[in-house]
């Protein structure tokens, strides 16, 4: 039996069920690489503005294990239900970004969130800019979870310290760190290919610096 397989083994409560109805309800990102992606709060679709103030299922903590590389690596595409909540809020948010055109080759990361029922998700994507070839790169760092109703969420503006505490942890694994190495790369290479992308991400970080959503 694999590592995985043993993981989900021990863990099998934190199967979801999905239900049609998903709410997508917001991110947090990582580093420069999501720049672009970070402007794109402002036009999101009305189901996304959504802002949950506390989650409503009961908050029911993991072992202390869950930290730990071993007991909790990183999965790639191994939660159906995860990636398609995932996919269609990358979809949602192409649709109404002011800056970019699409998100493709989204590729998730999962490992188990500090809560039954819960996920921290590393999705990988290449961001196109309006009117730029050149794909771009990057790595949204995602929080997921199942609300009273056993529907699964994507939480926006997390301020739950046991869920931030554990993303920090999370970073500091090898599989993560290996995970955003490879993507730091990835964008480097681009970012140095093509000089009209160098000029839109710089306007994008401009953008982003003076926008009152920061």
């Amino acid at each position: 039996m694999s590592g995985s397989e043993k993981t989900r083994d021990c863990f099998c409560e934190c199967k979801i069920t999905h239900k049609k109805r998903m709410f997508l309800v917001g991110f947090f990102v990582i580093g420069v690489m999501a720049a672009g992606q970070a402007l794109t709060n402002e036009k999101m679709p009305e189901e996304t503005k959504v802002i949950v103030q506390e989650v409503v299922n009961p908050h029911i903590l993991r072992k202390a294990q869950i930290a730990q590389e071993e007991i909790n690596p990183l999965l790639h595409e191994v939660y159906t239900e995860v990636d398609e909540v995932v996919e269609e809020y990358y979809r949602e948010l192409a649709k109404e970004a002011k800056f970019v055109e699409c998100y493709d080759d989204v590729s998730i990361y999962t490992k188990l969130g500090p809560y039954e029922h819960s996920y921290i998700v590393f999705a990988y994507y290449e961001m196109k800019i309006k009117d730029i070839n050149t794909k771009i790169p990057g790595l949204g760092t995602l929080y997921l979870e199942e609300d009273g109703k056993g529907e699964l969420s994507l939480i926006r503006h997390v301020k739950d310290e046991n869920v931030n505490a554990l993303v920090r942890e999370l970073m500091q694994h090898q599989d993560v760190q290996a995970l955003t190495a490879l993507v730091k790369e990835r964008y480097t290479a681009a970012f140095d290919s093509d000089i009209a992308l160098r000029e839109a991400v710089r306007d994008l970080r401009k953008a982003y610096e003076t926008s009152p959503l920061r």
